[in-house]
């Protein structure tokens, strides 16, 4: 079985902060998960960097702690500000949207998505999960 935590965590050098990431935290408790998660690694490897609307991914690295069951930590890109549907219903809160302004920010949002799955079709990839709570938008809103 596998567990997902995202917990945010700041990348060092010395005690400077250079950068602060995402890591997806993914406890394995069976050896039946390494397929997948080589696949999703590969996939990761594959597509850092090469689209503005995908995000980065740094690193990864495991560990075995005192459960018994080993953990991977996918070091990613943090998106500071986390789900478009999250951001959208923040902005409305704050301002009064009129429909269209409404619509311009959804049509700039879904713009974005459909470039980041059109990258990844082209690269023979398909996400098995497209909703707004799983794009994420980080601090330059891409």
């Amino acid at each position: 079985a596998i567990h997902n935590e995202v917990p945010t965590l700041e990348l060092r050098f010395g005690r400077s902060v250079l950068n602060t990431a995402a890591a997806k935290i993914i406890r394995i408790e069976n050896d039946e998960v390494s397929s997948e998660l080589e696949n999703e690694l590969n996939i990761l490897k594959k597509i850092s960097k090469q689209d503005e609307n995908l995000p980065d991914f740094i690193g990864i690295f495991g560990d075995y702690d005192s459960s018994k069951s080993a953990r991977i930590w996918f070091i990613m890109e943090l998106c500071h500000l986390g789900p478009i549907t999250r951001l959208i219903k923040q902005i409305e809160k704050k301002t009064q949207l009129n429909k269209s302004d409404k619509e311009k920010l959804i049509a700039y949002s879904l713009q974005s998505t459909l470039k980041a799955l059109k990258y990844l079709h082209q690269s023979g990839i398909m996400h098995r999960d497209v909703k707004g709570s799983h794009l994420l938008v980080t601090a330059n809103y891409t």
